[in-house]
This record gives structure tokens, sequence and C-alpha cells, in this order.
């Protein structure tokens, strides 16, 4: 861009643009990368919900066959 080599780098998921000190492929804004992290996190704690509404029905099934 400029003389000291500034690049204007677009990010792959959102489009939004960063100048940086030098181009990058394939580049993730910080912002992007947190919301992949939430989603991750996200999906890991519906995992582990639906792991223990089973395990709550099963404890339920057994106190019912007492």
């Amino acid at each position: 861009m400029d003389s000291e080599g500034a690049a204007v780098v677009t990010c792959n998921t959102c489009a939004m643009f960063v100048i940086l000190a030098k181009h990058i492929e394939n580049y993730t804004c910080s912002k992007c990368k947190l919301v992949a992290l939430l989603e991750e996190k996200v999906q890991q704690l519906e995992t582990r919900i639906s792991k223990q509404q089973q395990i709550k029905e099963l404890e339920l099934f057994l106190d019912r066959a007492d």
C-alpha cells in the first residue's frame, strides 16, 4: 500500500478489513476467531446438557423400578 509496506487484508469470514504490516492469506479477524471459539464452547455445553438429561432420565427410570 504505502512505502512502509502496509497491506489491507480482508477477513475470510466477515469480509471486514484491517491494515497489517504484511499481507496474510486466509486471514481471520480476532472477532471471528472469538465467535468460532464461542460456537465451539456452546456446542460442548449443549453436549454436556444432553448427557446430563439422559443420566437424569435413567436415574428416574431406575428409581421407579425400585
